[in-house]
C-alpha cells in the first residue's frame, strides 16, 4: 500500500511538473509573440516618421519656387545714381535643397521671378518713399502653375525611398452627388459584374435620400432593420460606411474605393482622375479619354488643350470637368521596394496659410492585419 502511495504521489508531481514547464513554454511564446509584435509596431512607426518627412519634402516642390520666393517692385522709383530707393526690400528666405525628382518637377516653372503664376496674393506694402514693395509668391498659385504630379514622385529618407502619389480631392467621384447611372458604370468599369453594381449604386442612392422609397435594387429601412444597421439617410460622412450595404463586399470595396470620395464639390478634375472615373461622364468616349491622358502625360493639360479635345464632339462634358487643381490635395505613400505599409492623408494647400496640415494613417486596404498598429 505505502508503494502505491509513492508511485501515486509521484505521478501527481510529475503532473504538476509537466504543467508547470507547458506554463513556462507558454509564456516564453507569448513573450516572444509580444516581443515581436512590439517590434513590428516600432518599425511601423519608424516608417509613419519618414513616410510623413517623404511627404513634406514632395509637398515642398510643389509648393516653393524654384527662383527666388521673393520679387521685388517697383512703384515709380527713381534709378538715377545717388538716388534714395529708401529701405532695402527683405532677404528671400533660405530655400531647403530639393532632391533631382522635385527638381523636375519644377524646372521652367518660374525663370527670374516670371512664369504662368497670377498675380501674387501677398503684398507686404509699400515700403518707403520709393514706393518698392516686397511680393510673396502664394503656395497655391505655385502648384497651380507646376500641377498635380501624374506619376509617383521617388523620395529617399534616410536609406530608403518611397513613393509619393498625389491626387486632387476633386479627381474621385463623389459618392454624395453622382447620378446612379455614374456609379453603375464606375463600378462596372473598375470591373464589378453588372447586377452587383446597379445594387450598389442603387443602394448608395437609398442610404443617403431623405425618403423611405426603395430603388430597384436599393434597400431601405426596414433591410438594414434585420441587419442590425441604422440607415444613414444623408450623405454619407465617411467612404467606409459603403461597407453597410447590403450588396457590398470587402473586395468589392476595395476595388473601387480609390475612385470615390464622400467629399469635393463641382467637376472632375482631370489632371488626377482615373481612367475609369473620367469614362464614368456622361458622353465621354474612349477616345476623347485617351486624348486626355495622353496630354497629361506630355504635360501639356491646360484649358485650352482640354476646351479643343472635348470640341471633337462632347462640349458638354466641359462643365463636368475641370483643370485647375483644388485646395485640397491627397496623397498615397509606401516604400518603394514594397506595398506595405502604405500611408495616406491629405494636405490643405492655400495662398495665405501655405500647406495647412498633413495627416497621415495607415491605408487599410494596402495594410490588413496592420491597421491596429
Amino acid at each position: 500500500m505505502d508503494v502505491h502511495r509513492r508511485a501515486f504521489a509521484l505521478i501527481i508531481v510529475l503532473a504538476v511538473a509537466a504543467g508547470v514547464f507547458a506554463l513556462a513554454v507558454q509564456g516564453g511564446a507569448m513573450m516572444r509573440a509580444a516581443l515581436v509584435e512590439a517590434g513590428a509596431r516600432s518599425d511601423i512607426d519608424s516608417m509613419r516618421r519618414d513616410a510623413q518627412s517623404a511627404v513634406a519634402i514632395a509637398l515642398a516642390g510643389l509648393t516653393i519656387s524654384a527662383a527666388d520666393e521673393y520679387d521685388v517692385v517697383g512703384a515709380g522709383a527713381s534709378s538715377a545714381p545717388g538716388a534714395s530707393s529708401g529701405p532695402e526690400a527683405p532677404e528671400a528666405p533660405d530655400i531647403p535643397e530639393l532632391p533631382e525628382e522635385i527638381r523636375q518637377l519644377l524646372q521652367g516653372m518660374l525663370e527670374d521671378g516670371e512664369g504662368d503664376i497670377e498675380t501674387p496674393d501677398v503684398v507686404s506694402g509699400a515700403i518707403g518713399a520709393g514706393g518698392l514693395a516686397s511680393v510673396r509668391k502664394g503656395a497655391y498659385s505655385i502648384y497651380r502653375s507646376v500641377g498635380t504630379p501624374t506619376m509617383p514622385v521617388a523620395i529617399p529618407v534616410g536609406d530608403r525611398e518611397y513613393l509619393v502619389e498625389f491626387r486632387d480631392n476633386t479627381g474621385r467621384v463623389n459618392v454624395n452627388t453622382a447620378e446612379a447611372a455614374q456609379l453603375r458604370l464606375l463600378f462596372v468599369l473598375k470591373g464589378i459584374d453588372e447586377f452587383s453594381a446597379a445594387a450598389i449604386a442603387d443602394q448608395i442612392i437609398d442610404w443617403r435620400d431623405e425618403d423611405a422609397f426603395v430603388s430597384p435594387n436599393g434597400a431601405e429601412k426596414s433591410t438594414y432593420d434585420l441587419l442590425g444597421v441604422t440607415i444613414r439617410n444623408a450623405p454619407l460622412a465617411s467612404i467606409e460606411e459603403l461597407l453597410f450595404l447590403p450588396a457590398m463586399t470587402r473586395s468589392m470595396f476595395d476595388r473601387i474605393t480609390d475612385d470615390l470620395t464622400v467629399t469635393g464639390d463641382g467637376p472632375l478634375h482631370v489632371g488626377s482622375a482615373s481612367r475609369e472615373a473620367l469614362l464614368s461622364l456622361p458622353q465621354m468616349t474612349p477616345l476623347l479619354v485617351d486624348q486626355i491622358l495622353t496630354a497629361r502625360a506630355a504635360g501639356e493639360l491646360n484649358q485650352k488643350a482640354l476646351s479643343a479635345i472635348l470640341a471633337l464632339g462632347a462640349r458638354e462634358v466641359e462643365q463636368m470637368v475641370r483643370v485647375d487643381p483644388t485646395t485640397r490635395l491627397l496623397f498615397r505613400v509606401r516604400p518603394a521596394d514594397s506595398p506595405s505599409p502604405a500611408f495616406v492623408g491629405e494636405a490643405i494647400v492655400t495662398n495665405s496659410a501655405g500647406v495647412k496640415s498633413i495627416r497621415l494613417r495607415l491605408d487599410p486596404a494596402a495594410n490588413r492585419g496592420l491597421d491596429s498598429q
